[in-house]
């Protein structure tokens, strides 16, 4: 046997190892446990985080694929705020991290004063009593407010509420409501509370639009 083998028997089985390592820290720091993200109440402490470059599937877990499309956010016409907070709901691995995610809106919005709770800012067509204001400011971008009675259902407006605030009525307007499918939060809603999510969204393009012409 020549005598530069075993040398070389070595240096392909450091590789080997070295190999096996990276590939398993990319595993490890691409799926994050669920311990880092839900807190151990009914509710997150913080928002889920997600990386771009990361994609879930289910030749490494048994967490159900999605697969991010470049162009879904200019088809839907979405706002770069609501884009985020889409991609934020398609990334949890299921629907469990997704209803928390919504809590976690909840848990975080803006209390409404109990000023505005009332018929002209009451949403129709919801499950719960839902409540949405609207205002221009100075550089005549539609800012939202908004309430509920519900959790899950002020989670869902204070989505809305982070992805329409800050824009104009006509990019208001434009979005097209598919983005819930997007979420992948239709699985984990009552066809009420998705009915009522559209109604919300409805209400606040007619309110952007209202506002925007005083």
């Amino acid at each position: 046997m020549p005598s530069h083998l075993p040398h070389v028997r070595r240096i392909l089985l450091s590789t080997s190892v070295t190999c096996c390592f990276v590939l398993a820290s990319f595993v490890i720091t691409s799926y994050p446990s669920r311990s880092n993200s839900v807190s151990s109440g009914t509710s997150f402490s913080k928002p889920i985080e997600f990386s771009s470059g990361v994609r879930c599937g289910k030749s490494l877990s048994s967490r159900p694929t999605f697969r991010l499309h470049a162009s879904f956010a200019t088809s839907l016409n979405l706002t770069p705020n609501l884009e985020r907070e889409v991609m934020r709901l398609r990334m949890a691995p299921d629907n469990t991290l997704r209803h928390q995610q919504l809590l976690f809106y909840a848990k975080d919005a803006k209390p409404l004063p109990s000023q505005y709770h009332n018929s002209e800012n009451k949403v129709p067509g919801c499950l719960s009593t839902v409540y949405v204001v609207a205002q221009k400011d100075d550089e005549g971008k539609i800012q939202f407010r908004g309430d509920s009675d519900a959790l899950i259902t002020k989670g869902l407006v204070s989505l809305l509420i982070r992805g329409l605030s800050g824009y104009t009525a006509e990019e208001i307007v434009a979005v097209k409501p598919e983005f819930i499918k997007e979420a992948g939060i239709t699985q984990s809603l009552t066809p009420g509370r998705n009915n009522g999510f559209l109604n919300m969204l409805n209400t606040m393009k007619k309110k952007a639009v209202e506002v925007s012409r005083m």
